[in-house]
């Protein structure tokens, strides 16, 4: 089951994964059953809301205890762009406005219901060069040679300089009770 609330989204998903439930809906408008997803998939929703927990709180209030959430977040970094559209009043490019969402909240949060199975921090200004020289070319096979380069910018540059650090982060966590069974490499 697919929820956007973006109809081209849903247009696009359709021609993609034909036969599967697409729901045209809010996060803040859907009525999500109580422990009933074995997994959620949550990618770029949370980032436009200002409250993080509260919006949080409804994701996993609908995973089963041992439930998987499985999480793409945009986070801010420190940049030009942003103070000069601070100074100068000028609009953000994303519409509608991303917020971005801070690691440390999205940590403090998942905490208190489960366990952070990996947290991956990419998005550096590499990311975009590598994959558009190595897509569509004889380099493909070499693109995982770019994720990880992507990853170590983000550990090392990124962290001495915010302004050019991560700008997204991918979370894998496990909702508290069920059953234990393995941990992911």
């Amino acid at each position: 089951m697919g929820i956007d609330s973006t109809l081209e989204a849903l247009k696009a998903a359709v021609q993609l994964m034909p036969g599967a439930l697409f729901i045209h809906a809010d996060l803040d408008s859907l009525r999500l059953q109580r422990e009933k997803a074995d997994v959620v998939l949550c990618l770029g929703v949370l980032m436009y809301f200002e409250n993080l927990a509260q919006r949080l709180e409804r994701l996993l209030e609908a995973l089963k205890p041992g439930g998987i959430l499985l999480l793409h977040e945009q986070i801010p970094r420190k940049s030009w762009g942003r103070i000069l559209n601070a100074v100068f009043g000028t609009s953000p490019t994303t519409y509608p406005a991303s917020h971005g969402i801070q690691a440390r909240d999205l940590k403090e949060c998942l905490g208190k219901h489960g366990s952070v199975i990996r947290m991956h921090f990419a998005g550096s200004p590499l990311r975009w060069l590598f994959m558009k020289w190595f897509d569509e070319t004889s380099f493909q096979p070499v693109r995982p040679f770019a994720a990880w380069i992507d990853s170590l910018w983000c550990a090392t540059v990124g962290r001495a300089f915010p302004s050019t650090g991560a700008s997204e982060v991918q979370v894998v966590f496990r909702k508290y009770g069920g059953s234990t069974v393995t941990t992911l490499a």
